[in-house]
């Protein structure tokens, strides 16, 4: 563990790079005691130490385990001593990996921030990014449910070195035979198994975790693994894991190369921004409305765009695009029903739980917008938080709103595409192949593409759909009145007009009735313009 330490310190510069410039200690630190002495673990308020000083930071699973947490009312004791013997294992056992690293104090969430104290959480979770970047290590159990598993396992030399096998292969077609040999069979997915696709790192908190830290150590079932932005390692590996990138959510594993030539290269935070949002999405929070946008503020903070230009999950440069995330075919995506606590603005991606898939905006389809954004904004539970929780959300815009009914019926088709060397072609069904039957959604008789945010649709309803963008196709929102205030609407879903569908809805007038018959509902718009050109009406409204 030293030997990565030494050589992410000496000879790995990016992660140099990513070092803090101006640091600050954690509120709170869990000072560990004389080196030479047991452990003897202290809560220790961090203003009177220098700004240099080495603490290392712990990635766990809580699993809804109550173990002894720092409260209001144990906060004094806790100046003098923390009970060793009530602490959970892995927490323990974290505390004996930072002495063995020579590293004085730990940082440890549930015992340096105040559980019962709702003011002391918010305050020091709008931090944690901060923390988890200044810490010399961040220490995670990697293959621990909850806090009884701990850190270390019982172990043989096969879970970490190579099976040898004596072989001897048979001739090839040119007649050479290899002669008997020793052969070394490695585990290739073992970074798989020993870390990505571990319980820790579906956690939400924890996602921000790793890539925030410059540094981590990975506790795994067989062996302890190594990742900083520079390399991947494993004890199996000490020098490099052969068959892993760069961690994907780094600034160092864009392809800038293609960014720029798909993107235009003016957005490349939000290039960023898209990698961080659908991996974070599909991983999971424990306290979901109050967590939900909290537990990504670091990465938002850490991407360098304006903090007055984050609004509940996007941002206002390319907002036009951004407002069109959606949820990826065959997910169910999960709405918070039941409860008074607020989350986001329907137009967020935080407003539902599950996979998304975001948009970064580009100057093309920007220039094809069917929007005009006269404001957005957000109110914030803390003022002093742009990234944190938010009380309510809004877009007002002018845009072009159609009202007509969705419909869905059970077609057959003749092809399905798939791919053959290297290209999409299209290839008869077989005649007893149910897939040939599927079921397609239409507005006004014209196929349309529908992704659900809530629920699912009800074809004999009316609903709204309010046109975004012409660029390769059309694509908008699907939202539906709210009935709280005049011309305010919520999304409900998204739409999208492939290219071909919207060449022949050009050529037919039978398309643009819908779109150019006026909304006879005076409250269902704060007001309405008509467009000398077109003849289209143009709705000015509030998206909540």
């Amino acid at each position: 563990m030293r030997r990565w330490i030494q050589d992410c310190e000496d000879n790995h510069p990016l992660c140099q790079q990513l070092k803090p410039s101006t640091r600050s200690l954690p509120t709170r630190l869990i000072h560990l005691g004389d080196t030479s002495d047991t452990i003897k673990p202290v809560l220790h308020y961090s203003a009177s130490l220098p700004a240099g000083t080495k603490y290392t930071t712990l990635s766990h699973c809580w699993r809804g385990l109550t173990f002894l947490r720092l409260l209001l009312g144990n906060e004094s004791a806790f100046r003098d001593a923390i009970p060793v013997l009530e602490l959970s294992k892995t927490f323990k056992e974290a505390m004996e990996v930072t002495r063995r690293l020579g590293v004085p104090y730990i940082w440890i969430d549930s015992l340096c921030i105040i559980q019962d104290s709702e003011e002391d959480w918010r305050q020091e979770a709008a931090r944690m990014g901060e923390v988890y970047q200044g810490s010399y290590c961040n220490i995670a159990a990697t293959a621990a449910k909850d806090g009884r598993d701990g850190l270390f396992r019982k172990r043989t030399l096969l879970d970490v070195e190579p099976c040898r096998v004596q072989a001897a292969w048979a001739p090839p077609r040119n007649g050479t035979y290899f002669s008997k040999a020793t052969y070394f069979c490695r585990d290739l997915g073992s970074w798989g198994s020993e870390v990505q696709d571990t319980l820790l790192l579906s956690r939400g908190w924890v996602s921000q975790e790793v890539v925030l830290a410059r540094r981590t150590l990975h506790f795994g079932r067989k062996q302890v693994s190594w990742e900083c932005v520079d390399k991947r390692a494993c004890e199996t590996y000490p020098d490099r894991v052969p068959t892993t990138n760069k961690p994907a959510l780094h600034p160092a594993s864009l392809d800038l190369e293609s960014i720029f030539r798909y993107y235009d290269g003016k957005f490349i935070e939000h290039e960023l921004w898209k990698m961080v949002v659908q991996a974070y999405s599909r991983c999971d929070l424990t306290f979901k409305t109050k967590d939900k946008l909290v537990a990504i503020s670091g990465l938002a903070q850490n991407l360098g765009l304006p903090p007055d230009t984050y609004l509940a999950g996007l941002w206002r440069r390319g907002l036009e695009e951004q407002i069109l995330w959606r949820v990826p075919k065959g997910e169910r995506p999960c709405v918070p029903t039941g409860t008074a606590e607020y989350r986001a603005p329907t137009w967020s991606w935080a407003s539902v739980d599950g996979p998304v898939f975001l948009k970064v905006p580009t100057l093309k389809a920007l220039a094809h917008v069917n929007i005009d954004i006269l404001n957005a904004g957000t109110e914030l539970v803390d003022a002093s938080q742009p990234f944190g929780q938010v009380r309510g959300g809004y877009i007002r815009m002018r845009c072009m709103l159609a009202h007509a009914y969705l419909t869905e019926r059970i077609v057959v088709l003749a092809t399905h595409s798939i791919m053959r060397n290297g290209q999409w072609v299209d290839v008869p069904y077989d005649s007893s192949d149910p897939e040939r039957f599927q079921a397609q959604h239409f507005f006004e008789g014209w196929p349309v593409m529908l992704e659900w945010d809530r629920g699912k649709p009800i074809f004999s309803k009316r609903y709204y759909c309010l046109f975004v963008n012409q660029h390769d196709g059309r694509r908008g929102l699907i939202v539906q009145p709210t009935g709280r205030s005049k011309g305010e609407y919520e999304r409900v879903g998204y739409f999208s007009f492939s290219i071909a569908t919207v060449r022949k809805m050009t050529a037919d007038a039978q398309f643009t009735n819908p779109i150019l018959k006026p909304i006879d509902d005076s409250e269902l718009y704060e007001l309405m313009e008509i467009e000398p050109d077109s003849g289209m009406p143009i709705y000015m409204i509030t998206l909540v």
